[in-house]
């Protein structure tokens, strides 16, 4: 979003856990973008969230739970298939669901028989039971070095997008 934001020129917020990577940090404020820090362990980030979008006026765009979001991150999957070929089995990390979720669509249509394996730490396991219940579940962060995968609880869309494709 960050980089999307300076090559057209828009205003962007990015809000991100004040423990991520230092090359996240430093990529996303070298595309100008403002950031904005809160702790995942004791932050409440929809919260945060709300109050930035009542206070500046700004359009939210989830970081995995937008169709436009999803189908971006669905090309990782495309460029695989158009280099290697038909898949048999995909692993894929899930944090909010977004990968996963474009990884399976993209495998539905361009590698029909590939099994897409859903892959998430024991500690952050919310994806799973997600999917089990049938509703999202939310997990308080946990330690874990996978912090992309270190999100509380994945998005509706995904949700019903992994119910789908997932057995």
């Amino acid at each position: 979003m960050a980089l999307a934001g300076k090559l057209l020129g828009i205003k962007t917020c990015i809000i991100m856990p004040i423990d991520a990577p230092e090359i996240k940090k430093n990529a996303i404020a070298g595309y100008g973008a403002e950031v904005l820090f809160f702790d995942r362990y004791k932050d409440d980030l929809d919260e945060m969230i709300q109050k930035q979008i009542n206070e500046r006026k700004m359009t939210y765009v989830s970081p995995f739970d937008a169709k436009d979001i999803i189908a971006g991150q669905g090309t990782s999957a495309l460029e695989l298939i158009q280099e290697v070929g038909e898949l048999d089995y995909l692993l894929t990390g899930i944090g909010g669901g977004g990968l996963i979720s474009g990884c399976c669509l993209v495998c539905e249509k361009d590698s029909p028989n590939c099994k897409v394996v859903a892959v998430e730490p024991d500690a952050a396991h919310d994806a799973e039971i997600s999917l089990k219940t049938g509703k999202i579940v939310s997990i308080p962060s946990q330690d874990t070095i996978a912090d992309g995968a270190n999100t509380p609880k994945i998005g509706h869309l995904t949700l019903k997008i992994m119910q789908k494709h997932l057995n």
